[in-house]
């Protein structure tokens, strides 16, 4: 087997594969980026798999098909597992599925006992990477299009004469067509609701890295192929598919409504998404934190003081919500984010947000029997020792472990907190994830210890916590009233409670030019070029294609990625380019933040705790999503880039 062979062999179709390694965030070493991309993969195979053996319309039979997933890392991927003459660059972000026996449809005699269909898939790194820039949904449509060409007979192969016999594959544009639809079909079914926008954007993304005739496969595998442009148009002509496409675009403005903690907007787009997509975990489970914060917003402080602590949501919420309380007595909205909980799990049971947020629900519940806390530390647990292997998921490790403290606080007291808080600590703060939420609590538990060390380290987390939560919070009251208690038993005055300071940076939306015009990310090229008029701005198409190019105006050090019509990527990358200017949520606070190329971010965690991997061209940057702002950074930890995102 190749050594970039994702290695894991599968013995049925339909058992749930063990695939790959490690999951998430690309880390800076290349055994960590390696690893983040075969997790990826399997993730996202894993859910497939399963929607692919449900297909009754498959032409071939899927219960002798053995699968191996091969991933290239290098330049060229050569093939040695019965199958010769087929070299290809992987790496440059090729995908194939490719039979390595024969393949049983209707027409062919039934295998011989304990014998399999081994069937291949190829993908390139940087089909992951670049082509789907990591994206779960984009990866997932490219996947599935390839397990179309599988499941709808497109291989083209037969046993004659108990000999393994390949045929060549004719891939048209009809049978690339239909792959594509199946690939989304899929991918759907798998629970990636926004699949058709998501293969969508792959398409003119492939076109605008690669150009748009060039293919996912090999070029000697089919004639008459489509473009890529064709590609995404056509999958948009069905009007079905047109209404999947607003789903999918009401499931993105849930998600937003999500990050910026607008818990009933978020309640009806998700709502509406599900009335066409009953069976997506990702749906249900958003619909159910929604419900679940909506209830814990709302908690009066009476109800709030049973749950002994602030529980820890950063998986959604972007923008931390203000817990003011309120007068919610009726507990309905939480045991409905429960059902959706669960019924997620019944669809999809490693989905690991689900199973998180399930343990947030149990906790947040003031009346939780000892059974439902017990339930909320198991599954918290679970979920911290999946999440802890993968590197760069913090902020699923963080909620799981910040919560499953406060778990084990209420069903032992607080010295069983205090000691899943000490090992928990050194942990996250090794990977800078250490939730305000965990600070808080863990100081809590800390200021009725007689140890005069765990007083100054109560100390600490109380400042940070104070510093960077508003005044207006439940939380914040709690935290002063334990600030006062612990000067005191330090010996100091407990004098002004610590201000806060610019807590939480608004979105970047938009760029100012020294002309005096703006850029946003998402508004028409037509304006973006108005702004742009006083400077030299060259324009690189993508296969003449006029709604898909580069503008670069190297006046501005400025990059503008334009497709379909509207900027999408803003960059700047030299020491003249304008700095981006961000506001804090609350007026008057603070200074403002000024980001510019050739300067340090004296406090990169200011910007948000948690970070996703981005790969802009060949480029590493760190995503900001509460700023939506990514930063590559030099050896001397300077900015050496700053992308303004869209949505």
């Amino acid at each position: 087997m190749n050594k970039n062979a994702l290695t894991e062999r599968v013995p049925a179709w339909l058992l749930v594969f063990l695939l790959l390694g490690m999951l998430q965030a690309v880390a800076p070493a290349a055994a960590d980026e390696e690893a983040v991309v075969k997790q990826l993969v399997s993730d996202v195979a894993r859910q497939l798999e399963v929607a692919v053996a449900a297909d009754q319309a498959s032409q071939v039979d899927l219960s002798r098909v053995r699968l191996t997933y091969l991933l290239a890392t290098e330049g060229e991927l050569a093939w040695n597992a019965g199958v010769t003459g087929s070299v290809f660059e992987a790496e440059n972000g090729l995908a194939l599925c490719q039979p390595r026996h024969s393949l049983v449809t209707p027409a062919d005699r039934a295998l011989p006992e304990g014998e399999w269909v081994d069937i291949t898939m190829v993908l390139g790194r940087s089909l992951v990477t670049r082509m789907c820039e990591s994206q779960p949904a984009r990866l997932a449509a490219v996947m599935g299009h390839e397990f179309g060409h599988l499941t709808l007979g497109h291989l083209g192969t037969s046993i004659t004469a108990g000999t393994d016999m390949l045929k060549a594959a004719s891939l048209t544009r009809e049978r690339e067509f239909a792959a594509d639809q199946a690939g989304v079909r899929y991918a759907e079914a798998a629970g990636y609701v926004n699949a058709l926008s998501a293969a969508t954007d792959c398409w003119v993304r492939l076109s605008e890295v690669r150009g748009n005739t060039t293919p996912l496969e090999p070029t000697t595998a089919f004639h008459d192929h489509p473009t890529n442009l064709e590609r995404a148009a056509e999958l948009q002509r069905d009007p079905k598919r047109r209404e999947q496409w607003r789903a999918a675009l009401t499931f993105e403005n849930g998600v937003m409504c999500l990050q910026l903690g607008e818990w009933e907007p978020a309640q009806i787009c998700f709502t509406s998404v599900l009335k066409q997509f009953k069976d997506s975990p990702e749906t249900l489970t958003n619909l159910g934190y929604a419900k679940m914060m909506s209830f814990y917003a709302g908690l009066p402080v009476v109800e709030r003081r049973k749950i002994g602590g602030e529980v820890s949501c950063l998986a959604f919420a972007t923008v931390r919500p203000v817990i003011r309380g309120g007068t919610q007595t009726q507990k309905t909205p939480l045991q409905q984010a429960i059902g959706h909980y669960r019924a997620a799990l019944k669809i999809a049971p490693e989905f690991l947000p689900a199973k998180s947020s399930l343990g947030a629900a149990l906790l947040i519940n003031p009346d939780a029997s000892v059974a439902e806390l017990n339930e909320a530390a198991a599954l918290l647990d679970a979920v911290a020792v999946q999440a802890d292997k993968r590197p760069g998921d913090e902020a699923t490790l963080a909620d799981a472990r910040a919560n499953l403290a406060l778990a084990k606080q209420r069903l032992g007291g607080p010295e069983a907190g205090r000691l899943e808080y000490q090992d928990a600590y050194p942990l996250l703060e090794a990977r800078n994830a250490v939730p305000l939420a965990f600070k808080a609590n863990y100081a809590s538990s800390l200021v009725a210890s007689a140890v005069r060390a765990d007083w100054e380290m109560a100390e600490s987390l109380l400042r940070d916590y104070l510093t960077r939560t508003s005044p207006e919070s439940y939380y914040y009251q709690v935290a002063a009233r334990d600030w006062g208690l612990v000067c005191g038993k330090l010996g100091r005055p407990a004098g002004k409670v610590p201000a806060p300071e610019a807590l939480t940076w608004l979105p970047g939306t938009h760029l100012t030019v020294p002309a005096g015009g703006s850029l946003f990310p998402q508004e028409p090229w037509a304006e973006a070029k108005e702004a742009l008029a006083p400077y030299k701005a060259l324009i690189v198409p993508a296969e003449n294609d006029g709604t898909n190019f580069t503008c670069v105006c190297s006046d501005l050090g400025l990059t503008l990625r334009v497709s379909r019509g509207a900027v999408r990527v803003i960059l700047l990358s030299a020491e003249t380019s304008p700095a981006i200017t961000l506001k804090s949520d609350r007026e008057g606070l603070g200074p403002k933040l000024s980001l510019k190329v050739g300067q340090p971010l004296s406090n990169p965690a200011e910007l948000g705790l948690m970070t996703d991997p981005l790969t802009i061209g060949s480029d590493k940057y760190k995503l900001y999503r509460q700023v939506g702002i990514a930063l590559k950074f030099d050896d001397q930890d300077r900015i050496a880039g700053i992308a303004l995102i869209s949505g």
